[in-house]
């Protein structure tokens, strides 16, 4: 049935693809009654009020069809999502009649996937030679990549009997993130005292004043020092002593068996160390990742950019069936870690973060 409906909405055989309402079965179940019973009865006033029903089918075919003429839609890409959360996609269409307006108008995204929930647009009217502008709202039941394949207008315009739509090809992907958990693991809990970081000795960039030195080109005038000025009128200013780079490296579960891990235990860890990476990246600290199996691994890094990198190597990541003494063998064996400077954890699918 899915493969069917596939069909009906990407082929051009069928340039309107028509749907029925709920108010149009009931009209329409009301019109085959009226005419098996004028068959029946040969009564002219029930002939009349069939031929009116059926007239008013055909007007609706019409005016709808004359309402979809010359839409065009248009939408903003949408590049990353989060699972299970809603999301917005800036999309609108545009009336390029000269005269006559659109009338009751929604625009969609279509997705490859069937499991995506989409709220279309609406506008109840679409002025010549102007657009309606708003958002769709999308909701990805899980992490991954989505593809679009089309957009579509659709009236149900004048009586919503029927919902008719025009499709219009178009390709993109949407690459969907893993959940990341409100009440996300804090680094300060897996942290002894001292580990948050620290100086190294020299200037650089940072919050703790390592001296004061004289003012040259290039310096930011609000360092400098008023409190002591140089014969001469030469200035002051402030250096700081650099911060010591905070190195946290994350390993995370890809591989599963039957018997000891399922994927759904392995989705769950992947959410928590999606939630662990952001909050240690938000907090300012240098984050890497690597897989158990080795597969995927993302060099360490800190700020938004690294965010995103790590965050689209856990939507795409794919699990590896294993057998089961391969499994038992990582949860046992964590030397693998040793090798990475700074702290190590362990996004464990039944215990959570470990330190290693």
């Amino acid at each position: 049935m899915q493969s069917l409906r596939k069909f009906f909405w990407r082929s051009s055989f069928f340039p309107r693809k028509i749907s029925f309402s709920r108010e149009g079965k009931v009209f329409v179940l009301i019109s085959l009654g009226l005419g098996f019973a004028a068959i029946n009865t040969g009564n002219n006033l029930v002939y009349l009020v069939f031929s009116l029903s059926l007239a008013m089918i055909v007007l609706s075919g019409l005016l709808s069809e004359w309402n979809l003429r010359k839409l065009r839609p248009h939408f903003s890409p949408l590049v990353r999502a989060e699972a299970t959360k809603p999301c917005f996609v800036e999309i609108g269409v545009e009336n390029d009649r000269k005269r006559l307006p659109a009338f009751s108008v929604q625009v969609r995204l279509l997705f490859e996937e069937d499991e995506v929930d989409v709220l279309p647009m609406r506008a109840l009217e679409v002025r010549p030679c102007e657009k309606a502008n708003g958002s769709c709202i999308l909701k990805f039941p899980r992490r991954g990549v989505f593809n679009i394949y089309g957009v579509a207008v659709t009236t149900d315009f004048p009586f919503s009997f029927f919902e008719k739509s025009v499709v219009f090809p178009t390709e993109a992907e949407v690459l969907v993130h893993p959940r990341i958990k409100d009440e996300a693991h804090l680094p300060s809990l897996y942290l002894a005292n001292g580990e948050e970081g620290g100086t190294v000795g020299k200037s650089g960039h940072g919050t703790e004043i390592f001296g004061v030195r004289e003012f040259r080109d290039g310096d930011n005038p609000r360092h400098k020092s008023y409190k002591r000025i140089l014969p001469g009128g030469r200035e002051l200013v402030k250096e700081f002593e650099q911060e010591a780079k905070k190195a946290v490296f994350v390993m995370v579960f890809d591989i599963y068996d039957e018997k000891l891990l399922n994927k759904d235990d392995l989705e769950k860890a992947l959410e928590n160390a999606a939630s662990f990476c952001v909050s240690l990246l938000r907090q300012g600290f240098h984050v890497g990742l690597k897989t158990v199996s080795g597969r995927v691994e993302v060099r360490e890094g800190r700020g938004e950019s690294q965010m995103w990198q790590i965050l689209d190597s856990l939507s795409i990541l794919d699990f590896l069936r294993v057998p089961s003494n391969q499994v038992e063998a990582v949860f046992e064996d964590k030397s693998h870690l040793a090798q990475y400077e700074g702290l190590a954890f362990l996004v464990h699918p039944r215990f959570g973060v470990l330190r290693v």
